[in-house]
């Protein structure tokens, strides 16, 4: 800053005129003029001429030398009042003195002021006044401003439980800003905020920064948070109609724990048990459970009781004849226990009876589960009937096979035979005839009365058996052509004695005796050879042998797959028949790979031919086979993408072609998509011709088929180019 001096120069008397000159065109009339504002070019001579009354003049020179003031800076600051007060300032003449005033009678020496805990009672206009070591001085005016530190307070809800609205709360002031921060990057900003459901891991140390003019004030507080309590619930399900229910609450609460139920139909209870007893279908529903632990924090777990309904079981009732079991059958359930005194009978929902040999109504109970464990009972009675008492006349006891079995009986109305090898017959009397020796034996009678009861009588029939005999043979079973030796054996028990024996004449039996015969065999085929003999009680018997002469094995097999290509990891040799040993041989360049195995898996060798053989053994009889296994190469195919149908028999015909035979369809489709070629014909190609009218040069379309070796199907599609 500049400071402003008025320079006044000497005054000159008794003239009547005046004439000024001097530096800087400084020129005047006057006989005291002045320099208002005088600058440094203005220093040097200054001249007057004065006109006397006589008119005669006078001249006199003065010099006038101009100090240059100092260049001087002032600042002040505007701070809060917990800050120190900053006023400085500086001149360009080394030396300068600085002299500052203000408000409230303010005064300092010295050219910066730091003046702390200032109020703002001390705001206002600060005056440096700055005096040059040539006594030359100069003004500086600056402002300064000091604003009194806001009362702000900090006031929370803490502590408070999980998932509770936290109140972050200051006092508000006028011109202040409020920004808050806390745990999980929270941020906000005014002087209330509320966190509606506070989280447990947003607990913490939450921070204030107010902010008014250049006050600053921050402030903490620690918010702590307690957890809600975890309940399970643990329940006595599943619950049945007119039964207890139990729900009885867990937690992670310490302390004095209150427990509070509520339920279904008005219930409500207290305590860590709730009880229900005589539950109802109206008692199911959502059971709750609230509890507070000892900060006064509540937590809630609901959970959903069914009461199950009971099952309606039901029981027949029946009379059944007295030596009879009787059979009780239940509904209503899915699984079923059956109760006699002392005893479980069973746990299907029907349960056999045995018999009552007392005149006298037994009752059983049953106990019928549903699929959800809920029981009931139902009682069933059994009625004992009396019983038929029925005699069996006698009879002829000695039969030969074939004559007829003769049974009479009494003391029933329905009568049912049964007796050896599955004789079953009804009705009374009853004449049948006996078809084989095992038909001797013991025979039960059934007899029946009106009501259905029954009893059983038993008779033993004898009967004289036919002569026995067996066959011994060298062999029963080799391979063609074979002859076998057979003996007719008479049994070393049978007490009769043979008095004829008559061969079966269907055969080339070769022998003159009666007990040893020679049959020989000269075709595949089952063959069977009889013998009938007769007993001196003129009882006849056969005595039947069975003889197989077999074919030799099939040593033929196959592969599989069957077309083998050197792609693939392995291929399995097949046998065409099921044989008692197998003895494989494939010569490889490398050597001879054997085996004994049915279905030998074959590594793969290299593409190429190889000689394979096939050993199989089958009783006595074996068989082998000579063939040549072949390796094909992988298949593949090309498909070209230009064609020249000039008849220069060079590339006239499109079509793919393949390193193994294949079958293929195609189709070829203009650019309009018209079809203009179909073949399904692998020695067809396409000419490049439609209706035998020469098709024109560009792009066609194509669509292919192919059918590979394997019997795989590939699909191809796309473009070809015709050029003539």
């Amino acid at each position: 800053m500049t400071g402003v001096q008025t320079c006044a120069l000497p005054i000159s008397a008794g003239g009547t005129a005046y004439i000024w000159s001097g530096p800087a065109n400084f020129q005047s009339n006057l006989s005291n003029p002045g320099i208002a504002q005088i600058q440094l070019n203005q220093s040097g001579v200054y001249q007057v001429t004065v006109t006397g009354v006589n008119g005669c003049t006078a001249s006199v020179a003065s010099s006038l030398n101009v100090i240059a003031l100092p260049f001087i800076t002032a600042s002040g600051s505007t701070v809060c009042s917990t800050q120190s007060l900053q006023l400085s300032s500086t001149s360009s003449l080394p030396g300068s003195q600085f002299v500052w005033t203000g408000p409230l009678n303010f005064y300092y020496n010295g050219a910066a002021v730091n003046w702390p805990n200032a109020n703002a009672n001390n705001s206002g206009a600060y005056t440096v006044c700055i005096t040059s070591p040539q006594g030359c001085s100069v003004n500086a005016v600056v402002q300064a401003s000091i604003v009194n530190q806001p009362s702000v307070t900090l006031n929370t809800n803490a502590p408070l439980c999980e998932n509770s609205p936290l109140q972050l709360t200051a006092n508000s002031v006028p011109g202040t800003t409020y920004i808050w921060s806390g745990p999980n990057g929270f941020n906000a900003s005014g002087p209330y905020q509320t966190i509606n459901a506070i989280s447990l891991n947003a607990q913490g140390v939450y921070q204030l920064q107010s902010n008014y003019g250049p006050c600053t004030f921050v402030q903490t507080h620690n918010v702590l948070v307690y957890p809600l309590p975890q309940i399970q619930i643990i329940s006595n399900q599943p619950v049945c109609e007119q039964h207890l229910l139990q729900l009885t609450a867990t937690s992670t609460a310490s302390g004095l724990i209150q427990y509070q139920w509520s339920g279904p139909f008005n219930y409500q209870a207290s305590g860590q048990t709730a009880l229900r007893d005589s539950c109802t279908a109206m008692a199911s529903g959502n059971y709750q459970v609230w509890v507070t632990d000892l900060h006064g924090c509540v937590g809630y777990k609901q959970s959903l009781i069914q009461i199950q309904p009971n099952p309606t079981v039901a029981c027949t009732s029946l009379s059944n004849c007295i030596n009879k079991y009787s059979t009780l059958e239940a509904s209503g359930a899915t699984s079923y226990t059956w109760y006699a005194p002392l005893a479980i009978l069973g746990n299907q929902y029907t349960v056999a009876i045995p018999p009552i040999y007392q005149m006298q109504a037994h009752s059983y109970t049953v106990v019928g589960r549903a699929l959800n464990g809920c029981t009931a009972q139902a009682v069933g009675w059994v009625y004992p009937k009396a019983i038929p008492q029925p005699s069996i006349l006698p009879s002829s006891s000695l039969a030969c096979l074939g004559d007829s079995l003769l049974f009479v009986a009494s003391g029933g109305q329905k009568y049912e035979w049964r007796g050896p090898d599955g004789f079953i017959m009804s009705g009374n009397p009853i004449s049948y005839p006996v078809l084989n020796t095992k038909m001797a034996g013991i025979y039960t009678l059934t007899a029946y009365d009106a009501q259905g009861c029954s009893n059983t009588r038993i008779h033993e029939m004898q009967l004289t058996l036919a002569a026995q005999a067996y066959f011994t043979s060298t062999a029963s079973r080799s391979c063609t052509p074979y002859c076998n030796s057979i003996t007719l054996v008479p049994n070393a028990y049978n007490t009769a004695t043979l008095v004829s024996i008559a061969w079966n004449s269907a055969l080339d039996l070769q022998g003159a005796g009666s007990y040893k015969k020679t049959i020989c065999f000269t075709k595949p085929g089952l063959y069977t050879v009889n013998c009938t003999i007769k007993d001196e009680h003129n009882c006849k018997s056969t005595v039947s042998a069975q003889f197989t002469a077999d074919a030799g094995p099939s040593s033929d097999f196959t592969t599989s797959p069957i077309f083998i290509q050197a792609t693939q990891p392995a291929f399995t040799l097949q046998p065409s028949e099921d044989v008692s040993f197998y003895y494989w041989t494939l010569a490889l360049p490398q050597g001879n790979l054997n085996s004994t195995d049915k279905n030998p898996v074959i590594p793969m060798p290299e593409p190429g031919c190889y000689p394979m053989v096939l050993k199989v053994n089958k009783g006595s009889c074996s068989s082998v086979t000579h063939k040549e296994l072949c390796i094909q190469d992988a298949f593949h195919f090309y498909i070209p993408d230009v064609f020249t149908p000039n008849n220069d028999g060079l590339n006239d015909v499109f079509k793919p072609t393949g390193n193994q035979p294949f079958r293929y369809q195609m189709q070829i489709f203009d650019r309009w998509g018209l079809l203009r070629f179909e073949s399904d014909s692998v020695i067809e190609g396409w000419n490049g011709t439609f209706n035998q009218l020469v098709c024109e040069e560009g792009y066609y379309v194509y669509k292919i088929k192919i059918s590979t070796p394997q019997q795989e199907l590939i699909y191809k599609t796309g473009s070809v180019l015709l050029m003539r």
